[in-house]
């Protein structure tokens, strides 16, 4: 058996709680996560070597194991990566950015569709405190989000219970796109520091070209090849993971085509070569501009249905959120088959 991991590439987030946090690395994603059994041969078991299998709070307590700095728990996904033969075409680190299509993540302020990550600004903000609950009645998962003076959110701490689990830092360019995303710190493994780069090409303030450095041999680039009237953009996406078995990279590509109406993004048409597939994700939203319902179709059909971790979630979702007196999101409810689960709560000092 072979896994397809289907996380989505649209949308900014924030802070899912600190057992599960996302790989800095990795553009925001709105959705949660999803995992596509395909029926295949058997692989090998795969261990990611980056973490030890038994983890511990401070309180003593025993603490479930993870699967690596900033993907999910083991004890939610070991059966999962037994079925994985990663080991021999992607490094350790780019497997952990991989996984984090596994994740759920939570809720984005901006709630907006996009291809790259959204910076939201919060002006008259100092700090921003965010509560999660995935759906039931939480776990101790919170987070604190400090905002320097033009309303950016530059560092970012993620806690369980009373206990910071991971520390990241952020430094943005002129277009307030980030640069720089680094963890300075994760409970598990203190000694160690990641530092993932961006760089970007502008258009009159748009994206047309956008690479990121994941490791020292790994990295993506995305570029646009083609502007249709400014309501449908193609965006080229190449993506470099070295095999360190053979010394040789692989190269993964997809096209993204986006349509817009009134500067949304309706629809993200994303064709992956590899597989020769499509997967076609529509939204609407709210009059105030906020994402109300995403829906995704995959052509062709998988072979077996697939389901969610983390956390409630279909291919056909509805959104809901409360507001402050500022516009600013403090409840965030997903809502499927009828069905609304609180997924986060936020506070803004």
């Amino acid at each position: 058996m072979q896994l397809a991991l289907r996380g989505a590439t649209i949308g900014s987030v924030r802070g899912p709680p600190s057992g599960v946090t996302a790989c800095p690395a990795v553009s925001g994603v709105f959705d949660n996560a999803r995992i596509n059994y395909l029926l295949h041969n058997s692989a090998p078991h795969h261990e990611c070597k980056n973490t030890s299998t038994s983890l511990r709070f401070p309180t003593g307590r025993s603490a479930p194991p993870r699967l690596c700095t900033n993907c999910t728990y083991r004890r939610t996904l070991t059966k999962i990566l037994r079925t994985m033969n990663q080991s021999d075409k992607l490094s350790t680190k780019v497997l952990c950015q991989l996984l984090t299509g596994l994740i759920i993540l939570l809720i984005p302020l901006s709630s907006k569709a996009q291809l790259f990550e959204d910076v939201e600004l919060f002006p008259q903000t100092n700090i921003i405190k965010g509560k999660y609950y995935g759906g039931s009645g939480g776990g101790g998962y919170w987070s604190l989000e400090y905002v320097d003076s033009i309303g950016r959110v530059i560092v970012k701490e993620s806690y369980h219970k009373k206990q910071l689990m991971l520390r990241r830092k952020i430094e943005y360019d002129s277009h307030n796109n980030k640069v720089f995303d680094i963890q300075t710190f994760d409970f598990n493994k203190s000694e160690r520091i990641d530092t993932f780069r961006y760089e970007y090409k502008y258009d009159n303030n748009r994206i047309v070209y956008q690479y990121r450095k994941l490791s020292s041999n790994d990295s993506t680039v995305i570029e646009l090849v083609e502007n249709i009237g400014d309501s449908v953009l193609i965006y080229q996406e190449k993506a470099f993971y070295f095999r360190p078995k053979t010394g040789k990279t692989d190269v993964f590509e997809k096209i993204y085509t986006l349509k817009y109406r009134n500067d949304l993004l309706t629809s993200n048409e994303i064709y992956s070569k590899e597989k020769n597939s499509r997967e076609i994700k529509t939204y609407d939203y709210y009059d105030n501009g906020r994402l109300k319902r995403r829906i995704i179709e995959r052509i062709p059909e998988p072979e077996q249905k697939s389901f969610y971790v983390g956390g409630p979630g279909s291919d056909n979702e509805y959104y809901k959120y409360t507001f402050d007196s500022n516009g600013r999101i403090k409840k965030f409810y997903r809502i499927i088959e009828g069905k609304k689960f609180k997924i986060a709560v936020y506070k803004y000092v």
